[in-house]
This record gives C-alpha cells, sequence and structure tokens, in this order.
C-alpha cells in the first residue's frame, strides 16, 4: 500500500519538472547594433539597436558612466575618455540578450581649414568636382579639381575604407596606415607630393573628410627638390 502511493507522487514531481520550460517559456528577445567604430573627438556618436522581436526594451551601459533607456541614444561631443565597449541589453518578459562594439575615438585636426580648400605656400585655392573611386576592397581615393589654378587637380589615395583616424602621409604608400596625396599644378610633369606628417580622416558621417595642417610637400625639378607647406580639408559631397 505505502509503495502504491509513493510511485505516483514521484511520478508527478517528475512530470511537472520536466515540462517547466514548456509551460513557462523563455523567449529571448534578439538585437543588433549599428554603430561607427571609429569617431573624431567633438563628433557625435549615434548608436543605433534593432529587434525582430516585438515588445522589447532596451538599456545602454558604456564608458564615463554611459546609460541610456533609449533604442537609439546619441552622445554629443564625444570626448577621448569616451573610448571602450558600448553594450546594449534588450529586454523581454524577463528575459535578456546583448550586443556590443568597440569604440575608438580618433584626435581631432589640430587646425580648422575652409571647407574645400588648399592652401599650398600661401595661395589659396578651391576644391571643386570632388569623386570617390574604390581602391580595392579596403581603401578609396578621392580625385577633385583645383579651382583658380588651370590644369591643377588633386589626389588623396589609400585612405582606409569607413573608418576614421590618424594616419601617415607617404609619398608612396604601401603599407596599411599610411596614405598619399598628390597635387599637380598647372599640369606641372612633376607632381608635388606629401613627404611627412599625418592626415586625418573623418567618416562618422558617411561621407569622407581629410584634413591635412601644414604639411610638407615636395617637388623634384631639374635634380633639385623644392618643399612647400599645404594645408587642406576636402569633404565629400
Amino acid at each position: 500500500m505505502k509503495l502504491f502511493l509513493i510511485l505516483p507522487l514521484l511520478f508527478a514531481v517528475v512530470f511537472m519538472s520536466g515540462c517547466k520550460d514548456d509551460y513557462y517559456p523563455c523567449e529571448k528577445p534578439n538585437v543588433s547594433v549599428t554603430a561607427v567604430n571609429y569617431i573624431i573627438e567633438g563628433d557625435a556618436l549615434r548608436l543605433r539597436a534593432a529587434s525582430n522581436t516585438e515588445g522589447v526594451s532596451y538599456e545602454w551601459i558604456g564608458p564615463n558612466n554611459f546609460k541610456s533607456n533609449e533604442q537609439n541614444p546619441t552622445i554629443s561631443n564625444i570626448t577621448l575618455s569616451a573610448e571602450g565597449e558600448y553594450i546594449v541589453i534588450a529586454k523581454k518578459n524577463g528575459c535578456l540578450s546583448s550586443a556590443a562594439f568597440d569604440l575608438k575615438v580618433v584626435n581631432k585636426p589640430p587646425c580648422t581649414p575652409v571647407n574645400n580648400s588648399i592652401v599650398l605656400n600661401g595661395a589659396n585655392y578651391t576644391v571643386t568636382n570632388i569623386t570617390v573611386v574604390p581602391e580595392g576592397t579596403e581603401f578609396i581615393t578621392i580625385n577633385a579639381k583645383i579651382s583658380g589654378a588651370s590644369g591643377s587637380d588633386v589626389t588623396v589615395n589609400r585612405i582606409p575604407k569607413n573608418r576614421s583616424g590618424v594616419y601617415l602621409l607617404d609619398p608612396y604608400p604601401s603599407d596599411f596606415g599610411e596614405v598619399g596625396m598628390i597635387v599637380r599644378e598647372n599640369g606641372f610633369s612633376n607632381d608635388w607630393r606629401c613627404s611627412q606628417g599625418v592626415i586625418h580622416v573623418n567618416m562618422t558621417s558617411g561621407k569622407p573628410q581629410v584634413t591635412l595642417c601644414n604639411v610638407d610637400f615636395f617637388q623634384s625639378f631639374f635634380g633639385n627638390s623644392i618643399t612647400r607647406k599645404l594645408t587642406s580639408r576636402i569633404t565629400v559631397p
């Protein structure tokens, strides 16, 4: 008689325990993040989260004790201390899932040239007819005309695609992190090439922008090398 009473009780406990997840399922919401991984100091960081699950709430956390319950928050005037990992947590009915990305904040340029301009050895020029050409799968090239100087144009090549940063200038760039710039003045057969310095590349807005501040450019002319200073900002429209 005692065995008869105990067996049904054990069966009931095992049955209810094994089916708990079927009666109380945890539906983890999917979540994804869209944001730039590199940003220039002083720009606005726009965070975007998305989920195919309805009724989801969001919570963002990040450097500098950043917290937000908005789905798509914006951090204005980003600083160098904002660099690091950002995490978004999606919640629904007590179930959680998360996504994250790392942000790199790049120093802003030390100068603020007029947009789409070149100052070469004190002479001011306007840059027009700006176009972008893919250079393989990892780089882009910016080509433009120089207004007011007949037959003159400028080329900035090996710019890392979709990646803001401060890169070394090289007259003949070949390694990743090296960017080249050539100015052809008045149709001269010998180009002005960057010799040293850095170039600031800003991809935050989705429109590539390059800035150079008082960089040395050289031209070899009949065996002699002439050096000039160049300051410029070019933004792709």
